[in-house]
């Protein structure tokens, strides 16, 4: 599994949201963003040295109590991107 930065991630999503007609300027992309790069760091992070680690202390987004993973149809799909172009769990 990678190690990507926060920008590298938005990178990718900006580009997915562009190829697939969402709106990547507003503030809508932003939530659904910052949900999906936190639930990724938040799944596969390698620890407090990791940039996934990092994006988790620095986020904005703060899930409720009982979530495990994206609430919204669009951050879900968004973090699907996240784990199929970064890698997730199984990849070593």
């Amino acid at each position: 599994m990678m190690d990507p930065t926060k920008q590298e991630m938005l990178d990718v999503l900006h580009d997915y949201a562009i190829q697939q007609g969402i709106e990547s300027n507003g503030s809508m992309f932003e939530w659904w963003s910052e949900e999906a790069v936190y639930w990724f760091a938040n799944h596969y992070h390698g620890g407090q040295w990791s940039n996934l680690y990092r994006i988790l202390s620095t986020s904005p987004f703060r899930p409720g109590c009982l979530s495990v993973g994206p609430d919204d149809e669009v951050a879900d799909e968004f973090y699907e991107l996240l784990v199929s172009r970064f890698g997730g769990a199984t990849d070593e």
